[in-house]
């Protein structure tokens, strides 16, 4: 109940129902992306829904007992990697999703669109109970529900697990909150098997119960933590188990801390400003210092004094200052997993915790502040709508893509075989010559690359482009194919018949067609032979 004393703050008072506010939340979620109803299915997003294991509902219990990331082999780089991802529940959501809504992309982005707006709704709540100030949690909760960071998580269906593990983190909360232990610890599991960081809610409960329960004894405190505490642990050696350890260091311990720093610095900025309509980061480390990294520490060092200075004087906003660094969940995404340290749907749950923080901040300092946070609002708004808009083409956004990161190989390639799927095979020329340029002999997009130039009609630069694919990987079938195809159509029965029999051996799958012509060709050189 308020404090009947307490002067009425803007935009709420205490008769106006919470359910309408719940409403005018999800209105502005759903109208800021109002355009992700249409976008296509994009990029890795395809990965995973041509995965054949989710085309079968009968497979959802093995989902348990392996990895959840399918084989990538994009570009012919790190063919049969598995990831190392353990997410059998978001697993089993895309097979539910794919029974119903096949390969069309609209109900997955509609799932994606309504999830985020029960995760606002979860998240004004949350703040609504914890700081018993609803003009802080509706301001927090709009401020949040309009961040430009969240547009990743949203638009691609590739990292609707962020939305997923949101949503069970937050029910969690809530049922800690009301002293369901047994059902948060469930919902706390279901999150973690939906993305790993979900981990990160016990720091977050630890803390809370530090600085929001004071007054209650270790005995009671541990008697809420434990469950999820064994739980957690629990599941992470079965995550450890299935899909091996995770992501070891394997950098030095300077270049581990100037990449976190640097990520972390980077992260508060795009949270305000982010860096480009889209913003695909390559997979990178930094080993070294450079001004940048220098000005990163900087940025860290000023936010440890922050929350030195939260816990000295206000150990409220200590929990929600800690709330956004932890989980940025970057332990998780730097060191022995590659380069996977950056990308901005890791703000999803962090960038609440921010709000909060500097909406309570604003309101405590002047009653006219709340029109800046109101501005602030409509310029992240209008920023959240322009950005959704590049996902509805995907050559429009891959072209985005690389106008930010231009040494993007990964993305040019995907640019390139949509160019040539389009028809456009000059332009598909143009773009799989520049990834060989920075990624040479590559033999994916030398085969692709001759697929232009045999459909532009020039024969020559296409069987070179084969012939080169063809030695340099000993187990791609397709070049094989294509040769052999190509000296068919010129009367090059030998060569014919060598690279038939070879794509048979690279195949290792029957294929009536190609027995067929290999068998006329047999039979040719024989009759020319006698």
């Amino acid at each position: 109940m308020l404090d009947r004393n307490m002067p009425k703050p803007f935009l709420f008072d205490e008769h106006r129902p919470a359910l309408l506010l719940s409403l005018v939340l999800c209105l502005v979620s759903l109208l800021q992306y109002s355009h992700t109803m249409q976008s296509p299915i994009l990029w890795d997003s395809k990965t995973i829904l041509e995965d054949s294991k989710i085309h079968d509902l009968a497979n959802i219990p093995s989902f348990f007992f392996e990895s959840s990331a399918p084989e990538r082999a994009e570009m012919g780089m790190g063919a049969g990697e598995r990831l190392l991802f353990f997410r059998p529940v978001m697993k089993s959501v895309l097979a539910i999703e794919y029974a119903l809504w096949g390969a069309s992309s609209v109900g997955y982005h509609c799932a994606s669109v309504f999830l985020n707006c029960v995760v606002v709704v979860l998240f004004f709540f949350l703040v609504w109970r914890l700081s018993k100030r609803p003009d802080i949690a509706l301001w927090s909760a709009l401020l949040y529900a309009v961040n430009p960071a969240h547009g990743e998580a949203v638009n691609w269906i590739y990292s609707a697990s962020s939305l997923w593990m949101a949503l069970f983190v937050l029910m969690a909360f809530h049922l800690h909150l009301s002293n369901r232990i047994v059902w948060a610890t469930f919902l706390y599991s279901l999150g973690f098997l939906s993305r790993e960081s979900a981990i990160f809610l016990l720091p977050i409960l630890f803390i809370y119960e530090f600085t929001f329960c004071c007054n209650d004894t270790w005995t009671a405190r541990s008697r809420k933590l434990f469950p999820i505490m064994v739980t957690g642990g629990v599941l992470l050696l079965a995550r450890c188990a299935i899909v091996d350890l995770p992501y070891g260091l394997s950098m030095s311990i300077g270049g581990y801390f100037n990449t976190v720093t640097l990520a972390v610095a980077r992260l508060l900025k795009i949270m305000v400003v982010p860096d480009a309509a889209v913003a695909h980061y390559l997979l990178k480390n930094v080993p070294s210092s450079t001004l940048s990294v220098s000005l990163s520490y900087l940025v860290v060092l000023g936010c440890v004094l922050l929350a030195v200075f939260f816990w000295l004087k206000n150990r409220r906003l200590f929990f929600w200052f800690s709330w956004g660094f932890i989980w940025l969940a970057l332990v998780l995404n730097v060191g022995g997993g590659g380069q996977y340290w950056f990308a901005e749907k890791v703000l999803y749950l962090a960038s609440g915790g921010f709000c909060v923080v500097v909406v309570t901040l604003l309101l405590q300092w002047r009653a006219w502040t709340k029109w800046m946070i109101g501005i602030a609002v409509l310029i992240h708004f209008a920023t959240t709508l322009w950005r959704s808009t590049y996902w509805l083409d995907e050559t429009e956004h891959l072209r985005a893509v690389l106008a930010f990161s231009p040494n993007y190989s990964m993305a040019r390639y995907t640019l390139a075989t949509g160019l040539a799927k389009q028809g456009n095979c000059s332009a598909a020329v143009a773009e799989f010559k520049q990834v060989l340029r920075e990624v040479p002999g590559n033999p994916l997009a030398l085969n692709n690359l001759a697929l232009c130039y045999y459909n532009l009609g020039q024969g020559g630069p296409a069987e070179k482009a084969w012939q080169d694919a063809y030695s340099l990987d000993p187990t791609s079938p397709n070049p094989a194919l294509n040769l052999g195809l190509l000296a068919e159509k010129q009367g090059r029965d030998l060569d014919a018949l060598k690279f038939f029999r070879g794509y048979l051996e690279r195949t290792k799958q029957p294929n009536p067609q190609i027995y067929k012509k290999i068998d006329i060709l047999e039979k040719r050189i024989k009759g020319e032979t006698d």
